[in-house]
């Protein structure tokens, strides 16, 4: 299905997440500056490979600054394989910026997915609540470290302490919902860099926390998918919760 941003045309492919589709948020720099404009772009696809994109419909952004103020983010058209999320920093310090998909489906009885809630779909077998939150971290200024403070979503997936990786580092990233560690969650990590692309799957330990060596430089994602009984009436019956965090690591110095 195509569909039009402005004047581009892009592939629709929304519907998708029910199979497993996921947006990313990717910032092209190492760091921002002060006063100068930042752009992050949201993808859409699985595992960091592009695959169309997402509609707007439910999709909302915003951004933290260091002192953690939060600031809606427009979505703005950018080309068919991506949206322009856009800030410009006041202060100098670690900034997140954030955005949250969405969107309600029902399979009927013929096991084919509808989109809607069960208001729309009253005769469904299961009507689910997905929900999507994709963050990037971005350094503002030079040789930054400190804390990365959670951003208050359902799913929390991150590092929780800002280094400046370089090849070789090594990484923890935890993973929480709703506040509470997620002790054997599987996370998948995407890696594209000067090298290629690839893939692996790891699980969290008791703390909700996965160890991993950051081997080579490049674009990282981190992704984290649950599933769990919910039930609204006229809503849904399921909550599906999906996280993804992205980092770019540097060559070594």
């Amino acid at each position: 299905m195509k569909n039009c941003i402005s004047n581009i045309s892009f592939r629709d492919t929304t519907d998708l997440l029910v199979y497993g589709h996921e947006g990313w948020l990717e910032f092209p720099r190492t760091h921002g500056h002060k006063g100068e404009k930042a752009e992050v772009f949201l993808k859409w696809g699985h595992n960091m490979q592009t695959d169309g994109l997402c509609r707007k419909e439910g999709l909302k952004a915003w951004v933290i600054n260091p002192v953690g103020e939060k600031q809606e983010l427009g979505i703005e058209d950018g080309s068919p394989d991506y949206y322009k999320l856009s800030f410009i920093p006041e202060i100098e310090g670690i900034y997140q910026v954030v955005a949250r998909l969405e969107n309600f489906y029902s399979i009927d009885i013929e096991g084919k997915f509808q989109h809607g809630s069960r208001h729309e779909w009253p005769g469904a077998v299961e009507s689910v609540f997905y929900t999507q939150v994709y963050r990037a971290i971005i350094p503002v200024g030079h040789e930054l470290t400190g804390i990365i403070n959670p951003v208050g979503t359902i799913m929390e997936i991150g590092p929780r302490e800002w280094l400046g990786w370089q090849a070789g580092s090594d990484l923890e990233i935890g993973v929480f919902l709703n506040e509470l560690a997620m002790a054997g969650q599987e996370v998948i990590m995407a890696w594209n860099g000067p090298d290629g692309y690839r893939t692996s799957v790891t699980s969290t330990d008791e703390k909700g926390v996965v160890k991993v060596n950051l081997q080579e430089p490049g674009q990282y994602m981190f992704l984290a998918r649950t599933s769990f009984p919910e039930k609204v009436a006229d809503s849904h019956e399921k909550r599906s919760v999906t996280g993804t965090v992205t980092l770019s690591v540097t060559k070594q110095k």
